[in-house]
């Protein structure tokens, strides 16, 4: 199903329950102790009732976070995918992504028409994602000189607007 996401909506528009986004830029910081943390913050979220789960990007990272919601939980409490695309227009989506938005996503929800361009900048979507938001996954270390610049504005982002940010980076803890 993929409907529009008007900009003015509120959270409790679209969806019933505590949501969660999943942020992360860059690759190749899956490690095993971080896969063992994104399962423990999945269980815990999912425990404490978050229903929807947000992404906006395809990353390793999102994937990793996007197995374990749908394949650690018994599938009467699989919590819901869904995709907050950037793409301004349907028809410019599924000719980007399609295949791929259409199999592993619930819900596809666009809202770069809502700000009249064609692809929204990532840190609009972002920021739209934190928004509909009452969980946020990072994996980041803090003070890192790695840490992709989009990381650390969505961080910043998510603590100014009061956020529970769950941070599978160095030093979390559960």
């Amino acid at each position: 199903m993929s409907v529009y996401l008007p900009l003015n909506k509120s959270k409790k528009d679209y969806f019933s329950g505590s949501t969660c986004s999943i942020i992360n830029y860059g690759e190749g910081m899956i490690t095993d102790i971080v896969i063992s943390k994104a399962k423990a913050a999945v269980l815990k979220l999912t425990s404490q009732g978050v229903t929807d789960f947000l992404f906006g990007k395809r990353s390793e990272f999102n994937f990793l976070c996007y197995k374990e919601i749908c394949f650690s939980q018994k599938s009467a409490a699989r919590p819901s995918t869904t995709l907050i695309s950037g793409v301004g227009s349907k028809h410019l989506h599924e000719a980007d992504n399609e295949a791929y938005h259409t199999t592993f996503y619930d819900n596809v929800l666009f809202f770069a028409d809502e700000i009249n361009l064609e692809r929204a900048p990532d840190h609009k979507r972002d920021q739209r994602m934190i928004d509909l938001s009452d969980y946020c996954i990072f994996n980041f270390d803090e003070g890192s000189p790695s840490t992709p610049a989009e990381t650390i504005k969505a961080y910043e982002y998510a603590c100014k607007n009061r956020k529970m940010i769950i941070n599978l980076g160095k030093g979390f803890t559960m």
